[in-house]
């Protein structure tokens, strides 16, 4: 008997899919018909107990499970192609895309659900976001750490075993000031800061699930956010963040 499930899920007996984050240019695209698409999916991908078809635009359209049991997700009419993803959500890897479009984000914060997403390259993928933060969240991050801010500190090996030796010692090409935001040192801290503090807190909150939700990630698992302040004269040196490349290097960003 065919099944009807590709066709109210896309709206066509037939679709093109790609490997999770692939691109139109992967060898790897499958064409999936209405009487078979989920044998060929699971021919596929043998060993997946679940198999998803997500959007460009971060949505589950159809997913099927070993077991036999289907379903559609959230209709999307024309899509095509559609990105094959095994397991849940936290494993989708947003594609390349030659056009800017809306993605899909799981957030109740007060800007919304979505925000767009801009290729910049390809390799490496470095994809933009555009319109995730409000200005009232962008503001809400700069107050809640302008009363945090500490001489910016970098943490090369050496440095630090100096400073357990000897004190910190004050790095003299960076001079920038900075604060890192824990968003559950926010929450915890709420209920007894003052009335604005506690909104900036809720701001900050909506913010870091909304970034987390776009990486694909919980709160619990993202760094914490680092609010950096330079004066008119301050400033941080050519440097390497990664410690192993050219023998130097520096953390904490900024």
């Amino acid at each position: 008997m065919p099944d009807d499930l590709l066709r109210r899920a896309v709206g066509a007996n037939t679709l093109h899919v790609l490997p999770n984050g692939g691109n139109a240019g992967s060898r790897a695209r499958m064409l999936l018909n209405a009487s078979s698409w989920r044998q060929q999916l699971h021919a596929a991908v043998p060993s997946a107990q679940r198999i998803g078809l997500w959007s460009d635009g971060g949505v589950e359209v159809l997913w099927t499970k070993r077991d036999g049991a289907s379903g559609v997700g959230t209709p999307c009419v024309g899509c095509s192609p559609l990105y094959a993803v095994v397991g849940g959500r936290p494993f989708f890897v947003w594609p390349t895309s030659e056009r800017p479009r809306r993605v899909a984000l799981d957030d109740d914060g007060a800007v919304g659900t979505s925000c767009t997403l801009r290729t910049l390259s390809e390799r490496p993928r470095v994809l933009m976001a555009e319109g995730l933060l409000a200005s009232a969240e962008l503001s809400a991050i700069q107050r809640a750490g302008a009363s945090r801010l500490q001489r910016s500190s970098t943490d090369w090996s050496l440095v630090a075993a100096l400073g357990r030796l000897f004190g910190p010692r004050q790095p003299a090409h960076r001079t920038s000031r900075s604060a890192w935001l824990h968003v559950s040192d926010e929450a915890s801290s709420s209920s007894s800061a003052a009335s604005a503090s506690s909104s900036d807190a809720a701001l900050v909150q909506a913010a870091a699930r909304r970034v987390a939700s776009l990486a694909r990630l919980s709160v619990a698992h993202s760094e914490p956010m680092q609010v950096v302040h330079y004066n008119t004269s301050e400033y941080y040196y050519y440097h390497l963040d990664n410690p192993d490349v050219g023998g130097g290097g520096g953390g904490g960003g900024g």
